[in-house]
């Protein structure tokens, strides 16, 4: 019985003990949330519920702290890699790169301006055929291009380097240059206006041979100019721009002839008064001679040849044909007024012998007038003037 009883009062003393215990926890843990609200609430003020702040607080904590150390470090990785691509190509390149992306290869804004330049020369010599004319020369060059590019990366900034860029430019405008002046000899060579200035064709040949040779050295040439010691590119360039001036002159002297040439076989067909007799013939040929003046007097030179000789073509054609056609003609009006002579001969006899007392029909009076007189203006209307020479600018003229 005692026992009994004492088993109750334990059981008792037990659920009393739970029970304080779990209304306990309760207070404390709606406490803690009360509190962690108010404070948050305080903080914040803006936090409208603990979830949130506990949300927010975990993803700072979490999502953020994993960010960094995961995505972060990722993206550290990237940019790091990318960096050190960047920083490897500047270690391999310095600051190379193509000069169109706007990029530069050097802290010295002339040595880019001349690398600029020698870009454009080079593609301008391969338009003109410069690469394929003097291929030995051009393939040096454009090795010598890299390697001067890889000095002025790695920091040159010597005056050395200048010079030889200066004349790497002047040996791609000279390669241009010497395209130009070798395809003018042949179309001299081939029209055979090379008599017309001997002198100068000579001359210009003779330059092309000297250029070509400097092809067949082309190493030593290179070596030379990579030096920056000499001016061998502007030499270059020199030489090319003479024998291409003096190809010019021949056709100028081509032209000044063919004009002359031009101009007398027109006074010659105005001679024989053909802008009369063969008017559309003759507007032909003034034409032709007039777009040979303004051809020439706006720089097409080797143009203008084609249209004087044509112009010569026709009037002296003009010229052949209208005086053939004039002779027989003459010949005839000479025969006519032989017949009249005697005629007249014959009639002074008969007048002595057998004189005329009346009017007999179909012979006019001594006095009458057979044709209707002419001033020949209509004639003098189709001749047209061309000056003898023209204005060529600066106070020259053709």
């Amino acid at each position: 019985m005692k026992l009994r009883r004492l088993f109750y009062l334990v059981v008792a003393l037990c659920c009393m003990l739970f029970v304080t215990c779990a209304s306990t926890k309760q207070s404390g843990s709606s406490g803690k949330d009360r509190g962690s609200s108010d404070s948050s609430a305080t903080a914040g003020g803006s936090s409208k519920d603990s979830s949130k702040s506990g949300s927010s607080s975990s993803s700072k904590s979490g999502s953020s702290s994993s960010s960094k150390s995961g995505s972060s470090s990722s993206s550290d990785s990237d940019s790091s890699s990318s960096s050190d691509s960047d920083s490897s190509s500047k270690s391999g390149k310095g600051s190379q790169s193509d000069s169109s992306s706007g990029k530069k290869y050097s802290s010295d804004n002339q040595i880019n301006s001349l690398i600029d330049s020698i870009e454009n020369s080079r593609r301008n010599a391969e338009n003109a055929g410069g690469d394929s004319a003097l291929s030995d020369l051009y393939n040096a060059a454009n090795d010598a291009f890299e390697r001067l590019k890889q000095r002025a990366a790695a920091g040159e900034n010597t005056p050395e380097l200048k010079r030889a860029l200066e004349n790497l430019n002047s040996l791609f405008k000279g390669l241009e240059v010497y395209a130009e002046a070798k395809a003018k000899k042949e179309r001299i060579d081939e029209k055979g206006y090379a008599y017309n200035n001997q002198n100068a064709y000579d001359e210009g040949a003779s330059l092309l041979e000297e250029l070509e040779e400097m092809n067949k050295n082309a190493a030593a040439f290179i070596a030379e100019l990579e030096k920056g010691t000499s001016d061998n590119g502007n030499e270059f360039l020199k030489k090319a721009n003479k024998a291409d001036l003096d190809f010019s002159n021949v056709f100028k002297t081509t032209a000044t002839n063919e004009r002359s040439a031009a101009f007398k076989a027109k006074k010659q067909a105005d001679s024989v008064k053909a802008s009369v007799s063969r008017k559309n013939d003759y507007d032909n040929g003034v034409a032709s001679f007039r777009n040979g003046d303004s051809k020439y007097v706006t720089g097409d030179i080797e143009g203008s040849i084609e249209d004087y000789v044509s112009a010569r073509g026709i009037f002296s054609k003009l010229y052949k044909e209208v005086s053939a056609a004039r002779k027989k003609a003459q010949t005839l009006i000479d025969d006519a007024k032989n017949r009249v002579k005697h005629s007249e001969s014959v009639a002074l006899k008969a007048d002595k012998t057998d004189p005329l007392t009346e009017k007999i029909q179909g012979i006019e009076d001594e006095n009458a007038i057979l044709l209707e007189s002419d001033d020949f203006s209509a004639a003098k209307a189709t001749y047209v003037e061309i000056d003898e020479k023209i204005e060529v600018g600066g106070g020259a003229s053709l």
